[in-house]
């Protein structure tokens, strides 16, 4: 299992269109891909454990479908 940063994650856009919303997901040496379906309303990640990343991967992605809002090509986001 990859070293996570406690203290930042970095999401880069895939693919954003009218069906689906998909980021990769990156801290440290974990990674993981997720994706919100927009059709159905369904969230899928895949692979590394985020541990405290995984709410705001989450509710970045389905909150910003849910609002109309886009998001940017690349997101980088810390705390501590």
């Amino acid at each position: 299992m990859g070293k996570i940063d406690n203290q930042m994650i970095t999401l880069y856009e895939i693919v954003d269109n009218s069906e689906v919303r998909q980021y990769s997901a990156v801290s440290g040496d974990r990674k993981g891909i997720a994706t919100y379906l927009k059709k159905d309303g369904s969230y899928i990640y895949e692979g590394d454990n985020l541990q405290n990343f995984t709410d705001f991967v989450k509710d970045t992605l389905v909150n910003s479908v849910l609002k109309n809002k886009n998001l940017p090509q690349k997101i980088v986001h810390g705390f501590g």
